[in-house]
């Protein structure tokens, strides 16, 4: 640990942090907290909560794997396409949903000022939402980059060996289009 002179302190423009919900261990002395604290808050959301099901899998098999969630840019581990059991993949479908629906509810009842960003907004024009955030945080748009690579293609075909089966139970679905 870096011990800051204050000359250095003063120099800093933004602190923050990335949280999930589900990793808060007391939600009410959080909330007080950000209340108190009155930061600004931005909420990563994804529309497609199937992709984002199938991403969560594919972080759970790089957890067992590689004892990490993520892809580094310079690791060379690529994730083969996952079967995927339809019942199972229902399962975590809700499960995903009801946490989505839960941080956004939390979010609401802070009564603060939040943006939302979309994680497929940010990967189809990255500089622009994070442009968008930097205004808002009020520091410089610079060149940022970052060591994470994505582990799931965003063709779920490439991605599940059994897209058709999955594809077909939730024909007819608010998720059919999502696939």
């Amino acid at each position: 640990r870096k011990n800051l002179s204050l000359p250095r302190l003063s120099r800093i423009r933004a602190v923050g942090f990335k949280t999930k919900l589900r990793v808060v261990i007391d939600r009410h002395a959080f909330a007080d907290t950000l209340r108190d604290l009155s930061p600004k808050i931005i909420h990563m959301t994804r529309r497609n909560v199937i992709k984002l099901t199938v991403s969560t899998l594919n972080a759970e098999r790089l957890e067992e794997a590689a004892g990490k969630p993520n892809l580094r840019k310079r690791q060379d581990m690529k994730l083969s396409p996952i079967f995927i059991d339809a019942t199972h993949f229902e399962k975590h479908l809700r499960h995903r949903i009801e946490l989505e629906r839960e941080l956004a509810e939390f979010i609401a009842r802070l009564g603060l000022s939040v943006d939302e960003i979309d994680y497929d907004d940010l990967l189809r024009n990255e500089q622009a939402v994070l442009k968008r955030a930097f205004d808002l945080l009020g520091v410089k748009n610079l060149p940022t980059k970052s060591s994470l690579k994505k582990a799931t293609s965003d063709d779920l075909r490439e991605a599940i060996v059994n897209y058709e089966e999955l594809r077909s139970r939730f024909r007819g679905t608010p998720y059919e289009s999502m696939f």
